[in-house]
């Protein structure tokens, strides 16, 4: 993204109080920056080439959740 990386659109996601449900895309293969995004507020953390039956498993679990 050209002004800001995802973690820090995570970042200032926090500051809104109604928080969207997010669900992180990258190339980033990297456990700790997935545990990070996941602490940061999103729902799920998934790589890029991905499967689409994982990004559907992503969605409908974002979806159900309150």
């Amino acid at each position: 993204m050209p002004r800001m990386d995802g973690m820090e659109v995570l970042r200032e996601l926090q500051r809104i109080k109604k928080y969207p449900k997010v669900i992180m895309f990258t190339v980033i293969q990297d456990i700790s920056i997935a545990l990070e995004c996941v602490q940061l507020g999103a729902m799920d953390y998934i790589t890029k080439p991905y499967d689409p039956e994982e990004l559907l498993s992503a969605v409908r679990k974002v979806l159900h959740k309150p």
